[in-house]
């Protein structure tokens, strides 16, 4: 075998040994915190905290739910508000027991026996149990039944199911003892503690049995697995799992109980608990019983009520206020020392370790371990990095630390720059690099150490070095470039300038990609592509200062805003869609974040062998467990609590119905985040009203005004920290008009106007006619004058001037011819006399009755005897004619006919008179017609047609006169109906409206 191929082989089983030796071990798991590694928040009564909370509860909505020495109260982690008791509860009764059932309602027990449940916004009482003695606890078992534990020995249970109560005693098997812990577990059975021994009351069955004695006050729960536990005088222990007794194990010591136990496993396994005084935990891995204690910061040290919420926090109220213990997302690592002058140095090692440099030492934190100290001294600068044999190189002081494992060797260090080396990268060639920022740059390769740079006093020099995923060394300078470096250490390539030109904010490799952070957002260098994800579309990324990658794939950063997740994909169009916005789960002070990130030239963010994520900050060394956040990412549910208007308001309403006129609406609503409420955001929006979603911040309050009548629907909706919406919370609104603002009244204004308009146009017309009837009343007194000048003068004159020519006729013979003509003539001067007569008549009286008729009789004397037809035809039903407009319908008729019979040869004569909406008249012959030119341009020496148009004009109405279609002449007079008929009275009009066929 050729010593080249020897070569190969010794290589390859190199790369396996040393593959095998650092190979990440198998997942372990985080650590057990400690208690001091939780957060402890208080609400005390000076702010605004109930006093005696002794029940806690947590509703559907994630609202808490308190019973406290002066009521009910509800908090969503930020105002404490009180329910009333109703109008039928004591105002004085104190609440002393509290249960959220599985049908949403919340249950409490009061001093006096009583109980209530919460509905439609307010407590509405239950009917009374048969016994009446103060509530202690509530619980509900798998079949819907409320239990609940009386502080009375002789019959210690009341059971409310199917809407009774039913008293538990001796008859159901419990001896005539105090109870002193009752517990629900999830498979149905119920179990309480008396002073001397535990029972169980299996599902479905009506009869306890007796499973061992205790000893003192004992507790009594379940965790989410079934195991039951128990904690005594003895101390605390599992004593029932799937069914059956469990092997006793060795007790774990709990404080002595001063009253009774309350107990409570959390979802991780912790049991935890209260004994009047004292808060406890027992950790499913640990030994040791940790407690907490007013001294430790409790509001008080008596302890009344414990619960778990849906995120994961435990409640403890007190008789001063309320507490909240959070197992917070990020945890600050008390094991690490404070941090050097220039921040803590961390260094992820292929093996999965951690390696922390902080003021006192260097630390190692091995996969699923705690920290350890594995060298002791002030390391300075402490730049650090990976070596390619899998060791971790830590330059401290004046020296090179090189780890493998827990043990340091040292290596010579022959320069010894004014600041120390900040940090180190190792190439694709494994050469060392150094930095030593103004100092120079510095590399080791096989021949030794050299100066590569060393910066003129101003120039410009790397702050960071690290090496890109093709083994190449790159380097962030302080007027913000990343430049490629070439063998010299001089850059040969910018791939990135800062638009302001100041100090780079961190850089990191993850994967094939190189992050690089400043003000104007992040820089992703892959290859030869360069893409930036702006602030303005990143608003969270303020000054980030790290960047790793966790096990499922998800990119964690952190900058002044606190801590960001996004996952890979969302980020990815990020960098690549100009329009995507990226709303990340965000964890900040609120979840235990303890400084803003810090800007070094070492990595700000790693992540370790166990999927820990270590986080660099000011004051601290921070780490998160993803896979077992503190509180769930999802969508946040609004809640609406109240509604005011005006003197009215309504406590959770689903509708509304306000009263009529309403214009100002407030409404208060809320978001269930115990761990971080000043972390939620809002938006509402009302539809039926013009806008559309307003974002509100965290703001819990909407105010309307100007609202108008009609039907609204108002909704809200709250965002975490994950960014995304929750589910809507909704509220029907509707706003009854005033009789104002009624459609009847809008109708009746309507009607109103129309009648106003009518009746001025009644007025208008009733004016009109009288000033035609005064215009026709002189004119008749004008005829009347005439007639009477006519008749006593004109008719007189004539009649005596007849008498002397008659006297003149009686002195000629009676046969001669003279006398004959004579007699003649005064036969024709005496029809003359009578015509004259009846014209004086006329001027008298005017046309009296139908005007039809009196032009018939006008015509029929004058067509007798000249071969002329006369026709008469009535349309529609007779009405009376105003006599004026009829006169002068009757004096337009004759000189009509005076026309046919005079000029139109006609053989018939047709008139006919339609009396409807309209009164017109018409006069057609079949005559040789009239000249088209006559009718345009009447002649003025012939006043026939311009007489008759002015009579037409006088009476209101219009006169055409045209050929007809057949040959002939058509007279037609349209005289408008309000002119041309005589009004009835309102009453008259009003009867022939009901009744049509009346007389």
């Amino acid at each position: 075998m050729g010593q080249a191929r020897v070569r190969r082989v010794l290589a390859v089983l190199s790369a396996v040994l040393l593959a095998i030796a650092f190979a990440p071990a198998a997942a372990q798991p985080v650590p057990e915190r400690s208690l001091a590694q939780y957060r402890l928040t208080t609400w005390r009564t000076q702010d605004g905290a109930p006093p005696g909370i002794i029940g806690l509860a947590q509703s559907a909505d994630g609202l808490l739910w308190i019973a406290a020495s002066t009521g009910v109260y509800r908090f969503d982690g930020t105002q404490f508000d009180r329910i009333g008791p109703g109008a039928s509860l004591a105002v004085a009764d104190m609440p002393t027991a509290m249960l959220a059932a599985r049908d949403g309602t919340i249950w409490t027990g009061y001093q006096s026996g009583r109980f209530t449940i919460y509905r439609d916004g307010a407590l509405r009482p239950l009917p009374p149990p048969p016994v009446r003695k103060r509530t202690m606890y509530l619980e509900q078992t798998a079949d819907g039944a409320v239990w609940a534990a009386l502080a009375q020995p002789n019959m210690p249970l009341l059971r409310y199911a199917d809407g009774r109560w039913q008293s538990v005693g001796e008859n159901w098997g419990l001896p005539a003892q105090w109870l002193i812990s009752i517990h629900a577990a999830d498979e149905g059975s119920l179990w309480v503690t008396t002073l001397d021994a535990l029972y169980r009351l299996p599902p479905g069955q009506r009869r306890f049995e007796r499973v061992m004695a205790v000893h003192g006050h004992a507790g009594v729960t379940s965790d989410r697995a079934g195991t039951v536990w128990l904690a005594d005088d003895d101390g605390a222990r599992p004593v029932f799992r799937k069914g059956a007794p469990v092997s006793q194990d060795a007790p774990r010591r709990t404080p002595a109980a001063v009253r009774n136990i309350a107990l409570r496993v959390d979802r991780l396994g912790n049991l935890w608990g209260i004994n009047g005084e004292v808060l406890f935990r027992i950790a499913p891995r640990a030994a040791a019983v940790e407690t907490l204690t007013r001294q430790d910061g409790l509001t008080s040290s008596k302890l009344g009520a414990l619960l778990e919420d849906a995120e994961g926090n435990l409640w403890v109220g007190s008789s001063l206020g309320l507490n909240r213990i959070s197992r917070t997302a990020v945890v600050a690592e008390p094991e690490i020392g404070a941090p050097p002058p220039y921040g803590y140095q961390l260094l992820r090692m292929r093996d999965g370790a951690v390696f922390l440099a902080a003021q006192d030492g260097v630390y190692r934190v091995a996969p699923g371990m705690r920290p350890r100290m594995v060298w002791r001294g002030d390391p300075g600068s402490a730049g650090s990095c990976e070596d390619r044999d899998g060791s971790a190189l830590v330059f401290v002081q004046d020296r090179l630390l090189r780890f493998r494992g827990e043990r340091a060797s040292t290596e010579p260090w022959p320069y010894r720059p004014t600041l120390g080396v900040s940090n180190c990268a190792v190439d694709s060639k494994g050469r060392l690099w150094a930095n030593g920022g103004r100092a120079g740059l510095f590399r080791r390769d096989g021949s030794g150490w050299r100066v590569l740079d060393r910066p003129a006093p101003g120039a410009r020099y790397p702050l960071i070095v690290l090496t890109a995923a093709d083994g190449q060394v790159l380097a962030g300078t302080q007027d913000g470039r990343l430049e490629r470096l070439g063998e010299d250490g001089r850059p040969v390539a910018t791939l990135v300038a800062l638009d302001d030109g100041l100090d780079p904010d961190g850089a990191a490799r993850v994967g094939a990609a190189t992050y690089f952070t400043g003000r104007s957002g992040i820089y992703r260098v892959t290859g030869g592509t360069v893409e930036l994800l702006p602030q303005s579309r990143a608003p969270w990324a303020a000054r980030i200062t790290g960047i790793t990658q966790a096990r499922d794939g998800s990119m964690w950063m952190i900058g002044r805003m606190g801590i960001a997740r996004i996952d890979a994909a969302s980020l990815d169009r990020a960098f690549r869609g100009a329009g995507q916005v990226l709303r990340p789960m965000m964890l900040s002070f609120a979840q235990g974040l303890p400084d803003l990130g810090f800007s070094g030239s070492g990595p700000g963010a790693v992540t370790g062998g166990d999927g820990r994520l270590w986080f660099n900050t000011l004051s601290a060394v921070a780490w998160v467990d993803p896979a077992h956040l503190a509180v769930s990412p999802a969508p946040v549910r609004a809640a609406i609590l109240a509604a005011n208007w005006g003197t009215g308001a309504a406590r959770d309403p689903k509708q509304l119905t306000l009263p009529a006129g309403t214009r100002q609406l407030r409404i208060r609503y809320t978001g269930a985040l115990l761990s971080a409420p000043d972390q939620l955001r809002f938006r509402y929006r009302l539809n039926g009203a013009p806008g559309e979603w307003i974002e509100a911040g965290n703001a819990r309050e909407a105010m309307f005004g100007n609202l108008r009548p009609g039907s609204y629907r108002f909704e809200v909706q709250a965002a975490g920290r994950d960014g995304g919406w929750g589910q809507s919370a909704t509220l029907a609104i509707e706003v009854p008009p005033t009789f104002v603002q009624s459609n009847a009244f809008f109708w009746l204004c309507g009607i109103a106007c129309l009648c106003v308009v009518v009746l001025l146009y009644t007025l208008r017309m009733r004016q009109v006619t009288r000033a035609m009837r005064r215009q026709f009343h002189i004119r008749t007194l004008e005829r009347t004058r005439i007639a009477r000048d006519l008749h006593d003068t004109l008719l007189q004159s004539v009649q005596g001037l007849m008498l002397r020519f008659q006297t003149v006729a009686d002195q000629l013979p009676v046969d001669t011819a003279q006398r004959a003509a004579l007699e003649k003539t005064l036969v024709q001067a005496e029809q003359v006399v009578v015509e004259a007569r009846h014209r004086v008549l006329d001027l008298r009286t005017g046309s009296q009755g139908d005007p039809l008729a009196s032009l018939s009789g006008f015509a029929a004397p004058m067509l007798s005897g000249i071969g002329l037809r006369l026709d008469t035809e009535r349309v529609g039903r007779s009405r009376p004619i105003v006599p004026a407009v009829a006169d002068e319908l009757v004096r337009i008729g004759e000189e009509a006919i005076r026309n046919v019979i005079a000029h139109a040869r006609a053989r018939r004569i047709t008139l006919r008179l339609e009396q409807g909406a309209r009164l017109v008249l018409e006069i057609i012959d079949d005559g040789i017609g009239i000249a088209a030119a006559r009718i345009e341009t009447p002649d003025e020496d012939h006043f026939g047609l311009i007489g008759m148009r002015e009579r037409a004009a006088r009476i209101g109405g219009t006169l055409t006169v045209e050929r007809a279609a057949a040959g002939g002449t058509v007279v037609r007079v349209v005289v408008p109906g309000g002119r041309a008929y005589r009004r009835r009275s309102f009453w008259r009009r009003a009867w022939r409206a009901i009744a049509p066929d009346a007389q």
